[in-house]
């Protein structure tokens, strides 16, 4: 029984179920364009600050996508 509840919590820690804080952002949902991700509430999203920001294309080149 030991060994169960020992491998059980292994493959909750790896599986980052440990209940401890990540040092990782969490993501918006990914959208096919911009407008549905401001359509559905998201963005603005800068660059070097969101991860998202990769996801979409910033044709004016400011450093800002899905600007509403």
């Amino acid at each position: 029984m030991k060994r169960l509840i020992l491998a059980a919590a292994a493959v909750m820690l790896v599986a980052g179920c440990g209940g401890a804080a990540t040092d990782e952002p969490a993501q918006d949902k990914r959208y096919d364009t911009c407008g549905e991700a401001v359509a559905a509430g998201l963005g603005p999203y800068t660059k070097d600050e969101d991860p998202e920001y990769a996801w979409y294309d910033d044709n004016d080149g400011d450093g800002v996508v899905c600007e509403s």
